[in-house]
């Protein structure tokens, strides 16, 4: 290390399950079943084109906690919404995209590729979550407002998955979500 230069700090989670991490206002596209591949973002092809193809967006809420994502759908009302638990130890995938090419999208881009940088379509970020009632996964997908959003929600993921302090027992989920206003990322 350089002198005078500090290393940077790492980024501590709480380690305790249903920590609130990150709160995003999002448009919900709908889940497809993935492609069956190693790869994460070509396993994410497939479902992300039908899903963007026929989508009529539904305003939702996406928060993610150290023990997983929590999707309050629809976001406008406040007793009778659904909210659907994914627990962080059953994903296998996630990523931040942006769709590229003409309508239809040609494919689907991690946000850090030049090409998506440079995109003009809203972000995304789409993930990959086994099922725990049949031997299948699904792959749900999100519109962000924007980059950062997008970008949050998927650190979050990520760090959550590695952090197993954070977890709870997948049937152990997050009290009811309610919305405020200030607590949205953006």
């Amino acid at each position: 290390m350089p002198w005078g230069k500090k290393e940077p700090k790492p980024i501590l989670l709480p380690a305790r399950a249903h920590a609130p991490l990150v709160r995003c206002r999002v448009q919900l596209l709908g889940r497809a079943a993935p492609t069956e591949t190693r790869d994460g973002v070509a396993a994410m092809q497939k479902p992300l084109h039908e899903l963007y193809q026929d989508y009529t967006p539904v305003e939702s809420v996406l928060t993610a906690y150290t023990s997983g994502l929590v999707l309050r759908t629809p976001a406008s009302v406040d007793e009778g919404a659904e909210e659907l638990w994914f627990p962080i130890q059953d994903m296998v995938e996630c990523g931040a995209m942006r769709a590229i090419g003409k309508d239809p999208p040609t494919s689907f881009l991690p946000l850090s590729t030049e090409e998506a940088k440079s995109g003009k379509r809203p972000p995304l970020f789409a993930f990959v979550f086994k099922r725990r009632d049949i031997p299948v996964s699904d792959c749900w997908a999100v519109e962000c407002k924007s980059d950062d959003a997008a970008l949050a929600l998927l650190n979050a993921c990520m760090m959550s998955h590695k952090n197993q302090d954070g977890w709870a027992s997948a049937n152990d989920r997050p009290p009811p979500t309610f919305v405020k206003k200030a607590s949205f990322f953006h």
